[in-house]
């Protein structure tokens, strides 16, 4: 089950929902499956919280023997509305029409194309430290980095980018230049220091909020920091046969003065996870 969860990410940060530690009990019956998860705060936006629970629905409900699936958000500010409207199948433009006006189709590609900037430098920076000049990596095709991510230890980053590369950079076929802008056009060599510095800006921003959503998850659960990466490994269950009962869980705890502020933010248009 944590493989199948592994690739839904916070939209806000591209990091997985199980790296992040916010998956708190998988509990499986069957073919059903349930799932709670807690973010690091009680004010943590509810946008960003609804998204997750649609992707961490879908990519259950992917797997061939699964029947039915539960994600239920636990002490957060807005649990009861999300909870109702996952389960309902519902829109969060429904639920929070009050709020905004918004559907979450804008929010969701403007942190997916941000997602494959970020990727894209993580590639980048990679090759950089590999030997790769400028000029090399950018006359990369995709076929090529394809082999690359078989022949070296870029796999994991490889394989994150070109997974985006599908949707954004303009065509995607095997010849076709890896690293273009997402909107396909080709990155010029004396544009190259300054297109690098900008999306390695965005990166790592990015991987700084992730740092502080796991430091104040881990305080709030009162977890030490040397546990980290603990927590997801106990949310982790086979996924090719499934037992008929099955219960992993993390305790939730009672949400705490510190994760209450005097004055909450908007419901629906909260900028950040934190």
């Amino acid at each position: 089950m944590r493989r199948a969860l592994a690739p839904v990410t916070d939209p806000e940060l591209d990091q997985s929902v199980v790296d992040l530690d916010f998956i708190q009990r998988i509990e499986i019956a069957g073919g059903a499956v349930a799932i709670d998860f807690r973010l690091p705060t009680f004010w943590c936006s509810a946008n960003f919280a609804w998204i997750m629970a649609e992707d961490m629905r879908e990519a259950v409900s992917a797997l061939d023997w699964v029947t039915d699936v539960s994600v239920r958000l636990v002490d957060h500010f807005a649990a009861g509305k999300i909870n109702a409207g996952i389960a309902a199948f519902s829109q969060f433009g429904t639920e929070f029409a009050s709020e905004t006006d918004r559907s979450l189709i804008g929010l969701r590609e403007t942190f997916r194309r941000k997602a494959f900037l970020g990727r894209m430098s993580a590639v980048i920076e990679a090759l950089k430290r590999a030997g790769w000049t400028g000029e090399g990596i950018l006359a990369l095709t995709i076929g090529e980095l394809i082999g690359l991510a078989a022949e070296s230890d870029l796999a994991g980053v490889i394989d994150r980018f070109l997974d985006l590369r599908q949707t954004y950079g303009g065509a995607a076929g095997r010849t076709d230049t890896a690293f273009r802008t997402p909107e396909g056009e080709a990155i010029e060599a004396s544009a190259f220091p300054t297109f690098l510095r900008d999306i390695r800006m965005s990166r790592r921003g990015a991987e700084a909020n992730g740092e502080m959503c796991l430091m104040l998850l881990r305080a709030r659960s009162g977890v030490a920091p040397q546990e980290a990466g603990a927590l997801a490994t106990r949310c982790a269950s086979t996924m090719a046969t499934p037992p008929s009962v099955a219960t992993e869980a993390i305790t939730s705890r009672n949400v705490t003065a510190s994760d209450i502020s005097a004055t909450p933010p908007n419901a629906a248009m909260t900028g950040t996870d934190s």
